[in-house]
């Protein structure tokens, strides 16, 4: 996105799978990365919306792959304050 752009604002259908997908951030624990990838797998439709192309679409999952460890029912403020940077 460019500076000069103003960003859209989040509507309702766009939260809702946020919502929906963070009931199973869980699903991929593991010990390298904790719960980062049901983090990433609730922040899918955010980056289809975001991403205009396919490196920055790489660049996304890159930067939220990392190490991220909360508790399941506190991840959703981590996904909801993600969506909205």
């Amino acid at each position: 996105m460019a500076h000069s752009e103003i960003p859209e604002r989040l509507k309702l259908k766009d939260v809702l799978p946020l919502l929906w997908r963070s009931f199973f951030i869980q699903t991929g624990w593991n010990f390298k990365s904790m719960i980062s990838i049901g983090f990433c797998f609730a922040l899918l439709p955010i980056a289809r919306k975001v991403c205009h192309n396919k490196e920055e679409y790489i660049r996304f999952f890159k930067r939220h792959l990392g190490f991220f460890n909360a508790h399941p029912y506190f991840a959703s403020y981590a996904i909801g304050a993600t969506a909205r940077l």
